[in-house]
């Protein structure tokens, strides 16, 4: 895999911060949680979405489950469904169309009031034909299934190729005007200067600080939610590597470890200047030559968020007890919920729970 120079400049841009904010932050309880159950687009994913589901009804008091399903999946997923003891409403959105798991970088971004900004599904690490044969499918699957929860659609631009491009795994923010994204929002829309860019973000989400981060060395996907996330309003995590290098078949090299670590220790030292810091440790990354989009094996930034519950993603590792008892010590107000089953293969596609869910308000 070749790596590519970081430029490591952190762009924060500031609007009139006396403008209300009322982006809703992924800590507020949500109405409900959007899968797309992967029976027929990813089916060997099947036992782990079950787990999640079973785990985050057992969990948490959703009002709502939504399941993006392809016609072909709907009677089995019916099935398991009907045999949860649960009160939490389960709706099916039958929807031939949709071609990937990825829900939170295909759905809108939601803001408040029943109202979401779709941007462009657009990846540029996806060839053209892959453009055509997945992302703009899952383009529409994201707009489709916006109406079909009844939410007003608005568009950052407007709707179709000239909006822009964002995945919404590239966006965090604290619901107080505060969000971060890396540097790809850039790179993907150069027709806009960043002043424009940064006033786009301010206008239609209440967007004052703006904060773009170097994409992490090797991260084709360009996305901050594997990286960083906020806890809270004030705090943030930013994912570490082991301090010692382990020398083993599936790492990546001496060398490319110490470049990705000493990225992610000066992230975290960026960062806190702004906002309090806690480090959660990582496997070292897995040197997988063989797909475009790296293995998120080991990575517990990416963790699915429902109010004040946390579903932690595990892989039968060391650094499994660690991030459990890292949230333990700094966050004793959030209830941790372990995910085991079949993290491994999920991980192996380039993401984990955070990617596959969206939630809603």
């Amino acid at each position: 895999m070749i790596r590519h120079l970081t430029i490591f400049t952190i762009f924060i841009m500031t609007i009139n911060a006396n403008t209300a904010q009322n982006i809703i932050p992924e800590w507020k309880e949500p109405k409900g949680l959007v899968l797309v159950y992967p029976k027929d687009l990813r089916s060997g994913l099947t036992t782990c979405y079950k787990e999640l589901i079973k785990s985050v009804l057992a969990s948490t008091k959703l009002l709502e489950l939504t399941l993006v399903v392809r016609p072909t999946a709907k009677t089995e997923i019916e099935n398991f469904c009907q045999s949860l003891n649960t009160q939490t409403k389960i709706r099916f959105y039958v929807n031939e169309q949709v071609q990937d798991i990825w829900a939170r970088d295909f759905c809108p971004i939601y803001f408040s009031n029943h109202t979401v900004y779709k941007a462009l599904y657009n990846p540029s690490y996806f060839t053209k034909d892959q453009i055509t044969k997945y992302a703009d499918p899952d383009e529409q699957t994201g707009i489709a299934l916006a109406t079909f929860l009844n939410l007003q659609i608005k568009y950052f631009l407007k709707a179709g190729k000239d909006n822009l491009i964002l995945d919404g795994g590239n966006f965090i923010h604290n619901g107080q005007g505060t969000a971060i994204v890396t540097n790809r929002v850039i790179a993907d829309n150069e027709t806009f200067s960043i002043d424009e860019i940064k006033q786009i973000f301010k206008t239609q989400l209440e967007i004052s600080n703006l904060i773009i981060l170097p994409v992490e060395p090797d991260n084709e996907t360009g996305h901050i939610d594997g990286m960083v996330r906020f806890i809270n309003e004030t705090t943030v995590m930013v994912a570490s590597y082991p301090s010692d290098y382990t020398n083993e078949t599936k790492n990546i090299s001496e060398v490319d470890y110490k470049i990705s670590k000493h990225f992610l220790d000066k992230i975290a030292d960026t960062l806190s200047k702004i906002f309090k810091v806690i480090r959660i440790e990582n496997s070292i990354p897995i040197n997988d030559t063989k797909k475009r989009i790296p293995s998120a094996f080991g990575n517990y930034i990416n963790f699915l968020r429902i109010g004040n519950t946390i579903f932690l993603p595990q892989y039968g590792i060391t650094q499994d007890n660690n991030a459990i008892e890292t949230f333990n010590k700094y966050f004793p107000d959030l209830t941790i919920v372990p995910i085991t089953t079949d993290i491994d293969k999920l991980s192996e596609l380039g993401g984990v729970l955070n990617c596959i869910s969206w939630t809603y308000y």
